[in-house]
Formats: structure tokens, C-alpha cells, sequence
């Protein structure tokens, strides 16, 4: 319920974002995408038990906004490069590789939360029907977690924009 704010922001800024791509083109979208997801996950690697409901949503407003923009234009910029007669195969290995990647940074993610609190530790507070039964102590692990997990988030991802920006310089000399 509370990711709402993020879901109806990815799903408006995709659908604009997607028709001023059958305009202008991909890549340079692509690449803001990114870079507003950076700042994203970079924001809410500020975040602490503390950080206002408000400010959380307008961090979620913004990682709504990177996700909008990357992920219509990503999506686009891989089925034009798919030959017609070939677009249902590409569409599911499209589909198949972004779950798959789904699934790796959800794994990635876990694997960097338990480099912070163990991963035992980790299922009990995660799994917890009652959060106030959580100890305090092991609260201030889990965000402290969360923290540095979206911090290498936000690092890696911001390492996806070379390869987006150098794609973008490939397709400028092709056409010349």
C-alpha cells in the first residue's frame, strides 16, 4: 500500500516517457533513466528510522520517475533492434532477462544486507509478523543495512550509464 506513490508515478512518467521516445529516440532517455535511479537509491540510502513518511514518498516519487524513463526507452531501444518476423522470440527473452535480472538483484541485494546483520538475523526481522518485537539494537542493524545496500546499489547502477552513454557514441559513428 505505501509503495503506491511509486507505482503510479512509474506507470505515468512510462507512458509519456514511451511516446516522447517514438519521437525523439532512446538513448538519451536510457541514460537520465539511470541516473535518476542513482539518485535515487542514493537518497534512500540516507534514510533512517527517523526519515519522515513524506520524505520517503518524494524519495519513491523520484525513483518512480528513473524507473519511468529507463525502463519504457530500454524496452523500446531492445525490440526495434529485433527484426519483425522475430519480435514474439524477442519479446520473450526480453521478458525472460528481465526477471532474470530481477531476480539477480533481489539475491544481490540480500547477499549485501547480510555483509551487515546476519543472514539468520536478517529472515527473523524480515519475516516478523510482529515488527515491535523487533529489539531495537536489531532495528539499527537493519538500517544500517538498507543503507549501505542501497548505497552499492545506487554505485552500480550509476556503472550501468558508461555502457548506455558509450551504446549511444556507437550509434552516432554507425551513422555518420
Amino acid at each position: 500500500m505505501r509503495s503506491i506513490p511509486f507505482e503510479i508515478t512509474y506507470f505515468v512518467v512510462g507512458v509519456i516517457s514511451g511516446k516522447l521516445s517514438d519521437k525523439f529516440g532512446c538513448l538519451s532517455f536510457t541514460t537520465s533513466g539511470l541516473s535518476v535511479t542513482s539518485l535515487s537509491l542514493f537518497l534512500f540510502s540516507t534514510m533512517d528510522a527517523q526519515t519522515p513518511y513524506q520524505t520517503v514518498v518524494g524519495y519513491m516519487l523520484v525513483f518512480g520517475i528513473g524507473m519511468g524513463v529507463f525502463a519504457s526507452h530500454n524496452v523500446s531501444s531492445i525490440m526495434r533492434c529485433v527484426p519483425l518476423e522475430r519480435k514474439g522470440i524477442g519479446s520473450a527473452f526480453r521478458t525472460t532477462m528481465f526477471n532474470v535480472g530481477y531476480l539477480m538483484s533481489l539475491s544481490l541485494a540480500v547477499l549485501l544486507m547480510s555483509l551487515t546483520i546476519p543472514y539468520d538475523q536478517l529472515t527473523q526481522i524480515v519475516t516478523s509478523i510482529d515488527p515491535i518485537s523487533i529489539s531495537l539494537s536489531d532495528r539499527q542493524l537493519f538500517v544500517e543495512a538498507m543503507q549501505k545496500t542501497c548505497l552499492g546499489l545506487a554505485v552500480l547502477n550509476t556503472l550501468a550509464i558508461i555502457p548506455s552513454i558509450l551504446r549511444g557514441m556507437g550509434n552516432r559513428s554507425r551513422s555518420s
